[in-house]
């Protein structure tokens, strides 16, 4: 969380930095997450506020589901946030040639891109524009219900493969899910 917060400020510093300079008082910032995400980043919201006064940043934010569909809609309306959370693989949806959010190269002077590394920073490149930095990283993971592989007679898997295979012998050897509710990998319920 300490890391989510660092980099959440640097980004914050930066887009600050070029607020200031296009006189802005208000900024809109928009991200998606539960209670301890919203805390963190309100958190940091303030320490910004009270190292740049005069720039205030107001928070828009609220679950994953329908997200993007807003933000969609913001973009194409034109009234889309300042500074917004954007899942990575989203990015070339908006800034298909690195034009739809702002270079951030261009205020590199501003920003403690050592904080980041250099995957983190060419994740962030579109057509050699800088036009995101990652805040954090999540991973998705699996948990194995032992005792349903066990009473399917499936062994636990090793390989992509053997998951799937094992979706295929468990789900009708019993009515609890061992192994994938389907051949899916993307579907996955241990």
């Amino acid at each position: 969380m300490k890391r989510h917060i660092g980099k959440l400020f640097v980004l914050l510093s930066a887009v600050g930095f070029t607020a200031s300079a296009m006189a802005a008082e208000e900024l809109r910032f928009s991200w998606w997450g539960g209670n301890p995400r919203h805390e963190a980043t309100l958190k940091v919201i303030k320490m910004f506020e009270e190292k740049n006064p005069g720039v205030t940043i107001k928070g828009e934010y609220g679950g994953f589901n329908g997200y993007q569909d807003r933000l969609t809609t913001q973009i194409g309306g034109n009234s889309e946030p300042d500074i917004m959370q954007l899942n990575w693989a989203w990015i070339t949806n908006y800034s298909k040639d690195g034009n739809g959010f702002y270079d951030l190269n261009k205020s590199r002077n501003m920003l403690k891109l050592s904080d980041f590394s250099a995957e983190e920073v060419r994740m962030g490149m579109v057509k050699g524009k800088l036009n995101a930095l990652s805040a954090g990283f999540t991973a998705r993971i699996f948990i194995w219900n032992r005792d349903a592989l066990a009473k399917a007679g499936v062994k636990m898997p090793a390989s992509w493969d053997e998951l799937s295979r094992s979706a295929r012998l468990s789900m009708p050897r019993t009515t609890r899910k061992a192994g994938c509710s389907t051949a899916k990998i993307t579907t996955c319920c241990c």
